[in-house]
């Protein structure tokens, strides 16, 4: 595994996002026009011991939340794992 904990050690196109808790998580450059607006925090289930992206923003005085896997990875059913 890479060790990405020095900004500079980030291939080009990986963009590093700070999460809460001291977690972080990397992203491909091409994902980060569709997560740039969200705040991110660490999100711990305890079901299975694992932290996950989970964001937030307003828009029009509307808050909404979402997953970052599932917002990179465009799914919207609920039904569907990610």
């Amino acid at each position: 595994m890479t060790n990405f904990s020095k900004a500079s050690a980030l291939p080009e196109r990986v963009k590093r996002i700070e999460l809460t808790q001291g977690q972080v998580t990397f992203i491909d450059e091409a994902d980060y026009e569709l997560v740039k607006d969200f705040y991110w925090h660490a999100w711990y289930a305890p079901t299975n011991g694992k932290f996950y992206a989970k964001g937030s923003r307003t828009i029009s005085g509307k808050k909404t939340h979402a997953y970052m896997s599932r917002l990179i990875l465009g799914v919207t059913n609920p039904k569907i794992r990610v």
